[in-house]
């Protein structure tokens, strides 16, 4: 189901929206955040990667990795947070397959950090400050995995390879207004968090997940309305998408007198639609008792503030956007269309590291209009990047045409790992003699018939644009490696012998 951008943003004037993000992003860290149990291990067996303390074993204690607090520390200062001096963790009680111990530990009454604020722009290019709520620690939990189809149901498998990997809970306030906003500060955030280096920020892999609060209210009433939670969005673009159909949603129901309910909302990516999964009530009791196991933080004394801060004065924490157009002279839309892929800000400045001799222009242009257009958003960025370094030179050299550079592009694209001269060199060796284009032209106009037929009765001018088709066929069918001039006399005198 496609929703109007032009009417959520109509219907918004009277209803406006309140959007809220809960970010958890995976800590860059050797071990767990309590225990010793190892993260990142190679082996990709599921249950691996674990110590007694992930999966609960009575009579095991939790220890707290200073490298997770480091990172929750690095990530608050640079998100301008407030870092509380003493902070303390919480026992978070729910009860769910995947959380073995039966509780969660985190932190409820005092968190790592709070306030602050990312930078972003709106889609009027102005830049906004989106303010945080608070910066806090926390264990992850293992997965529920969905097997096979069984008559009595699916088979459910647990995996708990990821309990106890350490988390960073961001909460922004709610200020954010629609799907296209999210989405610029999660690309936002993405990148920073990816360059001072405590979450590598792969949604795909699961390492930053993202829940998003929504509610809207009439104009001129106070407070928020009811509130629903979009859980589990398995990327940035999906965000925007659910976060504006959750809004239109809940215009639709209010404007009839309806009632929204809160609720936990799933986002159906191919239906583009949200549904239910399960009531929400107003003050959820999670039973939130301290973590008697685990003492205070107290930040200050271990010195973290000083030595992140001096971390930090090395690498910039400015705007994306804005740093991209003043480091390489672009405008402010080429660094946002940059910005809306995952991948193509890491790989366009890689570029202009390695090539600082390859005009930005041109990195942009192949980057943003050939790559995206061949690039699957699932995959992801799968070209190898210094045989994409290759033919950006060979091409700014004019060792390589336009409609070469394009056809090796998307071998690339398909998988092969060639660099572009080999693959160059056996586009230059594969040729079609001309028996094989008379062939190629006589199937074309064989499975053509009434094309062909309308091109024999009919006046100047649709002959031409038939003729263009026939063309435009054989040119596809040849992989464009042919000479055009054969081709088209080899059309005509076909055609004429057909008249």
């Amino acid at each position: 189901m496609r929703v109007s951008v032009f009417l959520c943003k109509r219907a918004s004037l009277n209803w406006p929206p309140c959007v809220g993000l809960e970010i958890h992003a995976q800590i860059c860290s050797r071990d767990k955040i309590f225990s010793t149990g190892p993260v990142g291990s190679h082996d990709p067996s599921p249950n691996s990667s674990l110590s007694l303390f992930d999966v609960a074993i009575p009579g095991t204690m939790p220890v707290i990795n200073k490298d997770c607090v480091k990172a929750g520390v690095l990530t608050a200062l640079a998100l301008r947070s407030r870092i509380n001096s003493r902070s303390y963790f919480d026992r978070k009680h729910y009860f769910y397959p995947d959380l073995p111990g039966g509780y969660q530990i985190s932190q409820n009454r005092v968190p790592l950090a709070v306030g602050g604020y990312l930078s972003v722009y709106n889609n009027n290019n102005q830049l906004i400050n989106v303010s945080i709520k608070q910066v806090q620690l926390e264990q992850d939990s293992g997965k529920i995995v969905f097997g096979e189809k069984t008559i009595e149901g699916h088979d459910t498998l647990l995996d708990y390879k990821r309990a106890g990997v350490g988390l960073m809970e961001i909460v922004t306030d709610p200020v954010l207004i629609d799907g296209s906003s999210a989405a610029n500060f999660i690309r936002e955030l993405r990148l920073l968090l990816k360059r001072i280096g405590t979450c590598d920020g792969n949604m795909a892999d699961g390492s930053l997940r993202v829940d998003a609060n929504v509610s809207v209210r009439e104009t001129g009433s106070d407070g928020m309305g009811t509130r629903t939670e979009i859980k589990n969005i398995s990327g940035i673009k999906f965000l925007k998408k659910a976060i504006d159909y959750e809004i239109w949603r809940h215009i639709q129901v209010l404007s009839k007198g309806g009632v929204v309910l809160p609720e936990t909302m799933r986002y159906d990516e191919r239906k583009n639609v949200t549904t239910p999964t399960r009531g929400k009530s107003s003050h959820q009791d999670y039973r939130f008792i301290e973590e008697h196991d685990l003492p205070a933080l107290l930040i200050e004394r271990e010195g973290l503030v000083d030595e992140c801060r001096k971390i930090l004065e090395e690498i910039p924490t400015d705007n994306v956007v804005e740093s991209l157009s003043l480091k390489y002279g672009i405008s402010l839309y080429d660094a946002q269309v940059l910005e809306s892929e995952d991948w193509a800000i890491d790989l366009f400045e890689e570029v202009m590291t390695q090539c600082p001799q390859l005009p930005v222009k041109l990195v942009i242009s192949w980057i943003t209009s050939e790559l995206y257009g061949l690039i699957n958003d699932r995959d992801g960025m799968n070209v190898c990047v210094g045989n994409f370094m290759s033919l950006l030179i060979l091409f700014n050299q004019n060792e390589l045409t336009g409609p070469q550079a394009k056809k090796i592009l998307r071998l690339m694209v398909k998988g092969d790992s060639r660099s572009p001269i080999d693959i160059l060199h056996d586009i230059q060796t594969a040729h079609y003699s001309h028996t094989d284009i008379v062939d190629i032209c006589e199937t074309i106009l064989t499975e053509h018939k009434e094309e062909v037929s309308e091109y024999i009765s009919g006046n100047d001018r649709r002959r031409k644009l038939l003729f263009g088709f026939f063309m435009g066929e054989a040119m596809s069918l040849t992989g464009r490696d042919c000479d055009p001039k054969e081709i088209k006399g080899i059309l005509l005198e076909l055609l004429n012998n057909k008249m």
